[in-house]
């Protein structure tokens, strides 16, 4: 997964502010001290960024919702006497991986619903049958190896029926991804913009992380192109808005309506899990 890095070091993964700040509780149900740990994170922020929530993680840590001065959002850890603070994977002796737990609890759920409702007026184009018992969003660049990586995974899906995407492009990877992501949008149709995505993905430069596709040129004397550009630029703003993790991100309906937000490249039994539990409709 590609992932846009803020300002501080202190994002490992991006989204919307929570709205609320919580007091955390230890084990014991006695309010844990979090002054110590907060000083320490405010200290290292040193003003580039503010403390959004804060919870109990493991063991003596406290988490911190932490957002940059550039909206970016992540977790990291102090320890409750303030005297290290953690960034990264914490994983527990069961080999789960904690951050990805609470990011998924305190930033992505706050987010995919929202995300998905907005993702319908955005500009997309549909790859598959409409009657495809499983449908999802996916934001790709089309110079991000992850997201060739998942369309390859995908397509095969796609080409029996199983599934349906609305591939949303968005442009941050390269100087060439807006002129490719336009290219996109400029097919004319959804089955002229799935050839030409199948062209910049089955021509891939893994070496270069680099699509096949040949960039659209900017042309101010042809509407088209650019309707294209700004379409480009309303979905990366669609991105940054909501303070996606990277590319791929997948945004899809479970068959009992819950939306779900995938940040990146799901693999093995987890891509197969995340295929059973898309719903069949928008």
């Amino acid at each position: 997964m590609k992932i846009l890095m803020p300002a501080v070091l202190l994002a490992t993964a991006l989204t919307l502010p929570v709205a609320s700040m919580a007091t955390p509780k230890a084990s014991n149900n006695k309010p844990l001290n979090t002054a110590a740990a907060t000083q320490l994170v405010n200290k290292i922020l040193s003003g580039q960024g503010t403390i959004v929530q804060t919870f109990p993680a493991a063991n003596n840590l406290i988490g911190f919702v932490v957002r940059s001065a550039q909206g970016d959002n992540g977790i990291v850890y102090a320890d409750a006497k303030g005297q290290y603070l953690f960034v990264g994977s914490v994983i527990n002796a069961q080999g789960q991986d904690l951050t990805q737990l609470f990011t998924n609890q305190y930033i992505n759920s706050k987010i995919a619903g929202p995300a998905y409702q907005e993702a319908v007026n955005r500009a997309w184009f549909a790859d598959g049958q409409d009657n495809a018992p499983h449908k999802a969003y996916i934001l790709i660049d089309p110079n991000c190896i992850f997201c060739n990586l998942l369309y390859k995974q995908v397509a095969p899906l796609i080409a029996n029926g199983q599934l349906q995407v609305r591939w949303i492009p968005v442009a941050f990877r390269d100087p060439s991804s807006p002129g490719k992501a336009a290219a996109l949008l400029n097919a004319g149709s959804d089955e002229a913009a799935d050839k030409l995505l199948a062209q910049n993905e089955d021509g891939f430069n893994n070496q270069t992380e680099s699509g096949a596709l040949v960039p659209l040129a900017a042309n101010a004397n042809d509407p088209a192109v650019t309707a294209a550009f700004t379409k480009v630029t309303q979905n990366t703003a669609y991105f940054s808005h909501f303070g996606f993790q990277g590319t791929p991100t997948i945004l899809y309906k479970q068959a009992d309506g819950k939306v779900m937000m995938v940040p990146g490249l799901p693999r093995g039994q987890a891509f197969q899990d995340m295929i059973t539990s898309m719903g069949s409709s928008w």
